[in-house]
């Protein structure tokens, strides 16, 4: 390569990793994750499904699911070989098994696809990084790719296996556009093919190998039946909406903004605990609160650098109630949970050195007036405030956080030497 390839190389690669850079920041100061371009935006922003797909059609009855081909996929070989096949459909139906109790992220453990006339199941943990193959078929526009309730799909496609769709019908949308009594896949199943959904393998472990036949038969249900209710759901759509079939078109619609959502890694944020505490209704002092906060950040730390869920590190309902005891003595905070989580038993020195110095935090008294709790009765969520805080010590910087995150403004005001902050109308609390 002479010297003149070599600069002009240089200078192309240089130009790509600035183009990159502008194009996809992952983190930035503020502990928040930026945007970056969905690859597929473009094509998405101009899709409009043809004419034909538009056509209402007689429904294809599909073949018992014992009489039906089926094909388990495990192998790159057989990958392409479903990649040649699948080219050729008009439209093909998808669904994933996922797992997320050990792991943080989550794992998405099977796809399955149904045709016509075949039906597939892909082992997703054995052929992770080869899955890329499919991206052709997914986001190519004159197939239909037929999904129920797709948010979280869309979203495990793409952060496990770099897959985006395009011309996507979610049937869980089309429920919602003809106002079904359900949105469920259950309920579709039941409503348009008389199956009863087995819930058996609902919350089953879909890591596991090999898989039994009944896991598999359970997975293959999802798919097996989706074309024969978007048959029908095409026909219901059509005949509801007008000329122009406009409700179909929604649901074609509605289904590409799905496809335009992107997975980011879940950031950690300061304030998320007090989430938490206005969920479970609790009325926490302030020492309560900072072990809350303390206990909260070291869950999320043990999930991200163990690669565990936070629900398997520590339940919130144990969280809370280590977070509210405040158990002086070890033995205390095991009492506290039950079962008791293997992360808390490997972290018990951490988790006890926590708890006494949330003991140790100074109490800081709250002075609120009966008549403004009577300004603002109207309001249930500021009822259960006023109530926390007539109850309980509360730290202002505490206060601001809550009151900024979860619905109107706080000020701080000089009174008598003394810095107050107050939600108007009015409660006031003491800055110690």
């Amino acid at each position: 390569m002479s010297q003149n390839d070599l600069h002009d190389l240089n200078g192309y690669v240089k130009e790509l990793l600035l183009e990159i850079e502008r194009t996809v920041i992952c983190y930035h100061s503020l502990n928040t994750y930026s945007r970056y371009s969905h690859p597929y935006e473009v094509e998405l922003d101009h899709f409009q499904p043809n004419p034909e797909q538009l056509e209402e059609e007689i429904p294809q009855v599909p073949k018992a699911i014992e009489e039906t081909s089926f094909v388990y996929v495990d192998n790159v070989l057989a990958l392409k070989e479903l990649c040649r096949e699948l080219k050729q459909q008009k439209e093909l139906s998808v669904d994933l098994e996922h797992h997320s109790y050990r792991s943080f992220q989550g794992l998405t453990c099977l796809m399955q696809l149904s045709t016509r006339e075949k039906d597939y199941v892909i082992d997703a943990i054995e052929l992770r990084s080869e899955l890329f193959y499919l991206n052709e078929v997914f986001t190519d526009p004159k197939i239909v790719k037929v999904l129920h309730g797709a948010d979280m799909d869309i979203l495990w496609l793409q952060r496990d296996f770099g897959l985006y769709v395009v011309n996507m019908f979610d049937t869980g949308q089309a429920a919602r556009v003809l106002n079904m009594a359900c949105f469920s896949l259950a309920y579709l199943l039941k409503h348009y093919c008389q199956v009863d959904v087995n819930k058996q393998f609902q919350l089953a472990d879909w890591r596991i190998r090999p898989l039994p036949d009944d896991m598999i038969q359970y997975a293959r249900e999802d798919t097996h039946y989706l074309l024969y209710i978007y048959d029908h759901m095409k026909r219901d759509l059509v005949s509801k909406g007008n000329d122009q079939k406009n409700l179909l078109i929604s649901v074609f619609q509605r289904s590409k903004t799905v496809c335009l959502k992107k997975y980011q890694k879940p950031p950690f944020q300061d304030d998320s605990y007090l989430d938490l505490l206005k969920k479970h209704k609790k009325s926490f002092n302030n020492c309560q609160l900072w072990a809350l906060k303390q206990l909260y950040e070291w869950r999320d730390k043990i999930s991200r650098t163990e690669d565990e869920s936070t629900g398997y590190v520590l339940p919130n309902h144990m969280l809370l109630q280590i977070a509210e005891v405040l158990p002086r003595e070890q033995q205390g905070i095991l009492a506290c949970c039950n079962p008791i989580p293997p992360m808390v038993r490997q972290h018990l020195n951490e988790l006890h050195m926590i708890i006494m110095k949330a003991r140790d935090q100074p109490v800081v008294k709250i002075f609120f007036t009966e008549a403004l709790i009577e300004e603002t009765s109207s309001d249930p969520f500021q009822n259960h405030m006023q109530q926390l805080m007539m109850n309980h010590s509360f730290r202002l910087d505490t206060a601001q956080q809550y009151f900024a995150k979860n619905s109107g403004f706080l000020q701080r005001q000089e009174i008598d030497g003394q810095t107050l902050a107050f939600k108007q109308p009015g409660a006031l609390y003491e800055a110690g």
